[in-house]
């Protein structure tokens, strides 16, 4: 597809619609049935909508907040708001009243999107004129409540249609009034401590980023996405939704968090954006699997698993594969892994990871069974993307290559920087964090990495979240926990010990893991949480920790730990959006029996 220089994100819009008019663009679920609505119906709504949220008062440089789930109507107000020259401050739906509040309040927004009552009603449960909300838009259906400056989604369609939107022309002059340097968003990073910072995103950071994308990924008309991460997170409205709009591919929505594997076979996506999260459960559930079957088809997963690695092995390090070896491999593809290929739609080119760090061992699963993971890194400040591996250049154990269009350095202590058209305008109403972090036109993330021989950017850990040891050791617990959580014992990990003397760790193990382990051994106790107390789980969990950790010097093992029952989750604040877990309040939370491990 050949793209005119453009200056927005909807002159972005418009102009792929315009070209693919009648292509499918978006693939939604609409009770048990699967919709397809093309370019040009896509274009015609947000046309009608942008008009109605004019008649409903909405100006240039008014902020509008929005806080659904993902669906298409998510995409139509958003390009529909940025139509009028508007910017869009989203929210995520598991946001705590408080971050609600600030937020509504901090951005001075003037329009309320909401999915549902849900959120309408916590809302109007908000103090009493803290906020400036003029109107409140409900995507869904309205139900009874006390505030009366409510509209709906459809209400806005008819109001729209009736100003004569089928011309378009009204659309498009807003639209080419517009300018690069507008402000197209303001999110709100979820800090570990203290109030998030409202992070301004112009038009032109995204058209940068898409443009740099496209230079590192090859994505064409004919790619299906699949949705499901949140949309008022950077990494999937840039990589799962912008990114695609610049491409004119199909993109589809899962209809929940926890329908995505029902989702990807229905939809059959040719490309997918995930994080590390996501990769582990499907891996340790693969495991879990095999290891409940025989011990013949046991020992026959593991050998293919064998040749697999040992033909991949040769092709990394581009030595010539025996004949053997591929005759072996094709043998074990047609009976084990197209099977696996086929329970995730059958159709994937490669997964996008990103949001968090991605375990080698797991990255090189999903390689032998003819799955390719490109593991990405970018950060808010950066519209997201900063580096991402190729298909056919791709260097599992880091993050790719910077994109062409941005520089990249290894500052003083390891703390990488970035400069380029796609860095962030700054913080909203925050001039002195804005210069702490962009100093000299550089953005300094708080990340600390290193560039190897052949420019691949690689991870080490956030600056703050580096342990150092009583003895003076610096050590990354973000690789110690990667390493853990490729153990199928485990399933989240997370590691302190800052000027203590040893390391120690919080460890939730797979309960189907340690339930098939004690049946195995007639370990029986009343419950589960007694079980995880057990001498002989510790055990084997401590030999599954030693073995995980065996390749790590001496003062980075792991001295003690503790099992815990309970997942970190997203509903309870220790987990961001895109499942990295929030050492501090971890910490907090858990201070007492942390410090129980140093006794």
């Amino acid at each position: 597809m050949t793209f005119h220089k453009v200056q927005s994100i909807p002159a972005l819009f418009a102009q792929t619609a315009r070209e693919f008019s009648d292509k499918t663009a978006l693939r939604v679920r609409r009770a048990d049935s699967l919709i397809d609505i093309s370019w040009g119906n896509f274009l015609e709504v947000v046309c009608y909508l942008a008009m109605g949220l004019s008649e409903i008062g909405l100006k240039a440089h008014d902020k509008v907040c929005m806080i659904a789930e993902n669906c298409a109507e998510w995409l139509y107000f958003d390009l529909a708001i940025l139509s009028n020259k508007a910017v869009v401050v989203p929210l995520y739906t598991n946001c705590s009243d408080h971050d609600l509040n600030y937020i509504l309040k901090h951005s001075e927004a003037k329009i309320l999107v909401v999915s549902d009552d849900r959120y309408l009603e916590r809302f109007l449960k908000l103090p009493a004129g803290t906020t400036k909300i003029e109107k409140v838009v409900v995507v869904n259906e309205i139900g009874e409540h006390g505030f009366q400056n409510v509209v709906s989604y459809n209400y806005l369609i008819e109001r729209g249609r009736k100003q004569g939107v089928q011309s378009r022309y009204p659309f498009y002059e807003k639209v080419q009034d517009i300018k690069s340097d507008d402000i197209a968003t303001i999110i709100y990073t979820s800090g570990t401590t203290g109030d998030p910072k409202g992070v301004m995103l112009t038009h032109e950071n995204f058209i940068a980023n898409c443009e740099g994308c496209a230079d590192a990924i090859h994505v064409t008309r004919e790619d299906v996405s699949l949705s499901f991460l949140p949309l008022s997170h950077i990494f999937e409205r840039l990589a799962g939704y912008y990114f695609f709009l610049f491409s004119g591919a199909t993109m589809g929505f899962a209809e929940s968090m926890y329908t995505v594997m029902r989702d990807m076979q229905d939809i059959k996506p040719t490309i997918m954006c995930a994080v590390p999260r996501f990769f582990e459960r499907i891996y340790h559930g693969i495991l879990d699997t095999i290891e409940k079957q025989s011990f013949i088809r046991r020992a026959i997963f593991t050998w293919g698993l064998r040749i697999g690695r040992s033909l991949h092995t040769f092709k990394r390090r581009g030595r010539k594969v025996f004949f053997g070896t591929q005759f072996m491999y094709g043998i074990f593809n047609k009976i084990l892994f197209v099977k696996l290929r086929e329970s995730l739609g059958g159709n994937f080119r490669f997964f996008i990871s990103g949001g968090a760090a991605l375990s080698k061992d797991i990255a090189y699963f999903f390689e032998i069974i003819g799955i390719t993971i490109l593991e990405g890194y970018g950060l808010t400040e950066t519209s997201p993307v900063v580096s991402v591996n190729r298909e056919r250049n791709n260097k599992i154990g880091t993050v790719g290559l910077p994109l062409s269009n941005l520089e990249v350095k290894i500052a003083d202590g390891g703390e990488i920087a970035v400069k380029g058209r796609s860095v962030m305008r700054g913080y909203f109403k925050d001039d002195q964090s804005t210069s702490e972090t962009i100093r000299e036109g550089w953005l300094y993330t708080g990340d600390v990495g290193r560039l190897d021989q052949n420019g691949f950017l690689k991870i080490i850990d956030r600056k703050k979240d580096i342990i150092v040891i009583s003895g003076g050791k610096n050590i990354a617990p973000q690789m110690l926990e990667n390493a853990l959580v490729s153990d199928p014992m485990f399933s989240q990990v997370i590691v302190f010990g800052d000027n203590q003397k040893y390391l120690v760790a919080l460890i939730v193990p797979h309960r189907e893991h340690v339930e098939f382990y004690a049946k195995q051994h007639k370990i029986d106790c009343a419950s589960y949480e007694a079980l995880l107390e057990h001498k002989e789980i510790h055990a084997h969990a401590k030999r599954h920790v030693a073995r995980a950790l065996r390749d790590f010097a001496q003062y980075e093992k792991i001295k003690k730990f503790k099992l815990l029952k309970d997942e970190f989750t997203l509903e309870d604040g220790e987990l961001t959006p895109t499942y990295k877990v929030r050492r501090k309040i971890i910490l907090n939370k858990y201070k007492q029996l942390i410090a129980s491990l140093y006794e």
